[in-house]
């Protein structure tokens, strides 16, 4: 309970924050949606949130519509006020396997927040040093998994027991090799039409 309170006030901050524009550059027009553009400035999808992903945006990965999650982008200890980088999914990634390889399990809980919360197709992204990786669920129901390992952010992997639906993942899509980093939230002008 306590970690939902903090994930919604920081979610209000991180959203408050991101909009820090003045309103006197002409192309931020009144109610033009936030939107994410990559280091190349090009449009990557509307800036969104859900209650377990507070920053995300939605793309378009092998022909399914995804949330990615995003993060203000660390130096040390410190986070920039205006660069961005793509996130992991969730700070525990499970696996089926007993030592956290092959891809990960995409639950079907809103504990991790890729089915029940979103109402695209359920992923999984996950950030190894400046690679991210989402692997996308296939077109059917979830399945029953046994989870046998998962990795715990900072911590590494350890050994976890746990019978779960969900997915397998059907595809890959390398996110940041298509939309490099640093990530940029401004207003679309454009509003999605590109």
């Amino acid at each position: 309970m306590r970690y939902s309170k903090a994930t919604a006030l920081l979610a209000l901050c991180l959203a408050c924050s991101a909009y820090g524009g003045d309103g006197r550059d002409p192309a931020d027009g009144p109610g033009d949606p936030l939107a994410v553009f990559d280091a190349h400035g090009k449009y990557v999808g509307p800036l969104v949130g859900f209650e377990d992903r507070p920053i995300a945006t939605v793309i378009t990965a092998n022909g399914a519509i995804i949330v990615v999650p995003i993060s203000r982008a660390p130096s040390g200890t410190h986070v920039s006020a205006s660069k961005f980088e793509w996130s992991n999914s969730s700070p525990f990634q499970p696996y089926a396997s007993s030592n956290c390889s092959g891809p990960p399990v995409i639950m079907s809980s809103s504990i991790t927040g890729s089915g029940e919360t979103e109402p695209v197709r359920p992923s999984a992204t996950v950030r190894a040093g400046t690679e991210t990786t989402a692997y996308i669920a296939p077109d059917a129901y979830s399945t029953t998994i046994a989870i046998q390992s998962e990795i715990e952010g900072p911590f590494g992997c350890s050994p976890f027991s746990l019978t779960t639906t969900g997915w397998l993942p059907a595809s890959t899509y390398p996110v940041n090799r298509n939309y490099p980093e640093p990530l940029t939230i401004r207003m679309d002008d454009h509003q999605g039409r590109r």
